[in-house]
């Protein structure tokens, strides 16, 4: 199995793990326990193989970036792409928004 760990960052915090380290697959309802765990600012970053998995096909394809969008905005986030580290950025915004206060299953 591979073990893909998605990372936490924020001003003035340091690098951890989301949660806890993720085994392959990762599940939507995983990404939403760690979206929902986010203070503001703090980011969420998967690498581009675990964004494949829940925003198929992946990027660069415009349907998984209108999902992972939509999914991101439902938890007070936004998405950044970066390239360079070929890594999705979900970037806290919002404090408790809907969905983390009254979690709806994904």
């Amino acid at each position: 199995m591979i073990r893909v760990t998605a990372v936490v960052s924020g001003p003035g915090v340091l690098w951890r793990a989301c949660s806890s380290p993720w085994r392959v697959p990762v599940t939507l309802a995983d990404l939403h326990d760690s979206l929902c765990g986010l203070s503001v600012s703090q980011d969420c970053r998967l690498p581009y193989n675990v964004y494949e998995l829940l925003f198929q096909p992946g990027e660069p394809d415009t349907s998984a970036r209108v999902r992972a969008f939509k999914f991101a905005k439902d938890h007070g986030c936004e998405v950044e792409n970066d390239l360079k580290a070929q890594e999705v950025r979900f970037v806290k915004r919002i404090t408790n928004p809907r969905c983390c206060v009254n979690p709806v299953p994904h």
